[in-house]
């Protein structure tokens, strides 16, 4: 399987109250002193002109923003599918 690199968006399946939802991955590959954790920033449809939202506009997930306040921590293994990449690494 392959891991998440900075910059793409993978599809991470947060349960049953946040859904599965895209992620921009902010990590880096871990070494083997770090720990095994993926940073996702989660993307919402719900956009309120915060400026802690940034509109990346791409065709493979709905009208929206990231959300810098909405971070994720996942083992490397839990993020389900490689949604595609950002451009804005």
């Amino acid at each position: 399987m392959p891991l998440p690199n900075r910059g793409e968006v993978w599809l991470a399946d947060l349960g049953i109250a946040a859904k599965v939802r895209p992620g921009l991955v902010l990590s880096v590959p871990p070494e083997s002193q770090d720990r095994v954790l993926v940073t996702l920033v989660l993307h919402t449809t719900r956009v309120h002109g915060s400026r802690f939202e940034i509109v990346v506009p791409k065709r493979f997930f709905c009208a929206g923003a990231f959300d810098a306040q909405g971070l994720c921590y996942r083992g490397y293994s839990a993020p389900d599918a490689e949604v595609g990449a950002s451009g804005t690494t």
